[in-house]
């Protein structure tokens, strides 16, 4: 246990709980597939019995649709969802974004980084036909299927799981690792797990300023972006609301630097009003900008920062202090977006929810 929890300590957890890597974490070097082949082989058949093949889908191109005229008193608004490879909660969260966007008579744009998951592009092309934007990144996405599972299986699941698999091969007086030999494979798959977090996280940020940039560049007379993540449930209203915050709080004389729709667990409240709070940090689950705060910061600020930190996490934490001192974050409260991802790749079996004004009957979390 205590080698996984040094690797993991290298992990820190951001404002909306998100696993990101720090400075200091060192770059591994990516093993050769042989190598991960023989590490994973090794635990494969003790932990993980059965694995869904990979699929390989075809890709979509980008499909232009003008956005509806927004409802009087909403400025223009484009909404940027990004995915790859969730289709149980992209199925669940598409039809609720689709609506909100167009209740705020908005664009969608749907960054997919390069999914492989016939569902996903199916519910992705779906999409585009209804009228929404659908764009990728040029680039491979490296996959290695045997690595993929420490994106949702960490290293002390392994070690936890390993230790009953030894039981219970002993009790039935079956065989069972050595061991040297169980420590040996799992060194080597913490490891693994800490170069494949890095990877996705790196592609993750990528696919996110990916799509700010395209958003700049089309869309040159929108006000505001709201970026949506895949793992969402919203409440009927929810980026209305987000609006109508922003409003609210300019009003009570803010300056308010972004408005999420969630309040999580993770945010510290500093100052609370009437259907919003001043939050220490903003989970960017559901989040409102100024797309000429982006423009800025793109122009302003290094990539590197926002590959490393997070690209919500760079606006907040270096973007404001430099270009808008003074600034504050808000978040709805109660919150008009529930997280769904309990185990993503940025998240680790954690429920960062707090005060959803929603219903949660048939909500379904992964």
């Amino acid at each position: 246990m205590a080698f996984a929890a040094k690797h993991l300590a290298l992990i820190r957890v951001n404002s909306c709980g998100n696993l990101t890597l720090g400075a200091h974490v060192p770059t591994w070097p990516a093993p050769p597939n042989n190598r991960v082949q023989a590490a994973v082989g090794k635990v494969s058949r003790w932990l993980w019995p059965r694995r869904a093949p990979a699929h390989n889908g075809e890709g979509i191109g980008v499909t232009d649709a003008s956005a509806s005229t927004p409802p009087s008193g909403t400025p223009e608004t484009v909404v940027i969802l990004t995915t790859w490879n969730r289709p149980a909660l992209l199925r669940q969260s598409l039809p609720q974004i689709e609506r909100e966007t167009a209740s705020i008579g908005a664009q969608l744009v749907i960054a997919d980084d390069q999914s492989d998951d016939p569902e996903t592009l199916a519910l992705v092309e779906g999409a585009g036909r209804r009228g929404a934007s659908v764009i990728r990144r040029e680039y491979a996405r490296q996959r290695q299927p045997d690595v993929d599972v420490f994106l949702h299986d960490s290293p002390e699941f392994a070690w936890d799981h390993m230790q009953q698999v030894q039981d219970d091969a002993e009790q039935r007086g079956g065989h069972a690792p050595t061991a040297r030999a169980r420590d040996d494979t799992l060194r080597e798959l913490s490891l693994l797990w800490q170069d494949a977090i890095q990877t996705a996280h790196e592609c993750t940020q990528h696919n996110n300023l990916f799509a700010i940039r395209h958003v700049i560049a089309t869309h040159p007379t929108a006000d505001w972006i709201v970026k949506v993540d895949d793992d969402v449930a919203m409440r009927e209203g929810a980026f209305a609301r987000m609006h109508d915050a922003q409003r609210q709080a300019a009003r009570d004389g803010l300056d308010v630097l972004c408005v999420s729709g969630i309040h999580t667990i993770n945010e510290r409240i500093v100052t609370q009003y009437d259907g919003y709070a001043i939050t220490h940090g903003a989970c960017n689950v559901a989040i409102l900008y100024r797309k000429a705060d982006w423009i800025r910061l793109l122009a302003e600020l290094p990539e590197s920062l926002s590959l490393r930190d997070g690209f919500d996490l760079a606006f907040v934490w270096q973007y404001a202090p430099r270009c808008r001192p003074g600034a504050v974050p808000i978040s709805l409260t109660p919150s008009v977006v529930y997280h769904t991802g309990f185990n993503g790749i940025h998240v680790r079996n954690a429920d960062l929810n707090s005060d959803y004004a929603g219903s949660l009957e048939d909500i379904a979390v992964q």
